[in-house]
């Protein structure tokens, strides 16, 4: 039992878990520019609190993402950040808000729904989005900054509307990882403002760090080699095994 520093008591073979989830969601967000919490966030709340989740998906997020930027900084489109960003800034307060007053349980069914909601866009077809109107990319702001306090997602509402834009590859990726860092620098400030978590939660979300930056960067070596195609395919899959266990996880808990 690993308790004590932490302030939470996590078992081995929990510990143990937690950093093969750690390692495996860095190194397939680096492959696709998003991903990370979309899949690591319905894992990790199997096992731990939401709002240690939450910590630990902000930590990891801005903390390793810049191993990825630093090659492709270049393909960020700034102008769309800057108009999705001041709506997602008024959603970050209303996320912590939930997270400090939610059941636990209620977040969790919450992230379930977002996670099949992803999977089940992905396997749809986009709608084309010719730019960026003022009341698509606050509304999408707002979303991301609601879903990132209150349950670790950034992804769901952003990856919808970039695909729509058909974003390349490369500019996607950019884009989508410089708009969550930008967001993350002010959701975990946020959170600690509103007391929806804790120092202990981030002393824990501090020591998994490391294992995420090597998880990167594995995921770096990895996105030459990987088929487009295939990892869509696989993610589409992973994302309804999760969304499915996920939401059965919290419906027991709720009515059990």
């Amino acid at each position: 039992m690993a308790s004590g520093v932490f302030d939470i008591p996590y078992d081995t073979g929990t510990l143990v878990v937690i950093a093969l989830i750690i390692l495996g969601t860095t190194a397939l967000s680096s492959i696709a520019g998003f991903g990370f919490g979309t899949v690591a966030v319905p894992m990790l709340m199997l096992v731990l609190p939401p709002s240690v989740v939450v910590v630990i998906v902000k930590v990891i997020g801005s903390g390793t993402v810049w191993v990825v930027l630093l090659s492709i900084w270049r393909k960020i489109q700034w102008r769309t950040i800057l108009k999705i960003l001041p709506a997602a800034l008024a959603g970050l307060l209303v996320g912590g808000y939930i997270l400090r007053e939610a059941e636990p349980a209620a977040i969790q069914l919450f992230v379930g729904v977002l996670v099949l909601i992803s999977a089940v866009t992905m396997v749809a077809r986009p709608i084309l989005i010719e730019r960026d109107a003022i009341w698509s990319t606050s509304l999408v702001g707002f979303l991301t900054g609601v879903m990132g306090n209150a349950t670790g997602l950034l992804a769901p509402a952003v990856v919808v509307y970039f695909t729509g834009r058909r974003f390349p590859r490369d500019v996607f990726r950019a884009t989508t990882l410089a708009l969550f860092l930008a967001i993350e620098i002010f959701g975990l400030p946020t959170l600690a403002a509103q007391g929806a978590v804790s120092w202990a939660d981030l002393r824990f979300a501090l020591v998994l760090l490391p294992l995420a930056i090597v998880g990167r960067l594995i995921g770096m070596r990895l996105v030459r080699y990987v088929s487009q195609q295939l990892f869509r395919r696989m993610t589409t899959w992973l994302l309804f095994v999760m969304a499915v266990l996920t939401i059965g996880a919290a419906l027991r808990d709720l009515l059990g």
